[in-house]
């Protein structure tokens, strides 16, 4: 038992000895070389993140305040869901969001918050609305 474990030992070894016999830099190698210091590369999604974050507008500061109460463009903030108080431009698109998040509670419309009736009754009609097509020029 304890033999054997010693010759397998002693036969490492005298590999060893036999490495570094035929070439003697190659263990110093293995010791003192590490790897090289390579800048980390940034990948392709890493980078699109990175333009989608910096280019598309968030609805924060001014502009978002305008958004969110209707008062440029018709707003896409116009309706809130009464159970998580995330916005939706139309009925049809809380009632998407409604079935993904709130399965088990059953959908219905009148409990849905208008916020551009609620924050701003008073709206001007005659700017474009998101989604017209047309000249602003007349």
């Amino acid at each position: 038992g304890s033999s054997l474990v010693i010759c397998r030992i002693l036969r490492f070894i005298v590999s060893l000895l036999l490495i570094v016999h035929r070439n003697p830099n190659r263990l110093q190698n293995q010791v003192v070389m590490t790897g090289k210091a390579k800048p980390k590369k940034h990948t392709a999604k890493e980078i699109a993140a990175k333009v989608d974050a910096a280019t598309t507008n968030r609805g924060g500061g001014k502009a978002g305040v305008a958004d969110r109460t209707g008062q440029e463009k018709g707003g896409h903030a116009k309706y809130e869901c009464p159970h998580c108080k995330i916005t939706a431009p139309d009925v049809k698109t809380m009632q998407i969001h409604h079935d993904a998040k709130h399965p088990k509670i059953p959908f219905d419309e009148s409990k849905i918050n208008n916020l551009h009736a609620l924050l701003a009754p008073v709206a001007d009609t005659s700017k474009p609305r998101p989604g017209v097509r047309g000249s602003l020029k007349k």
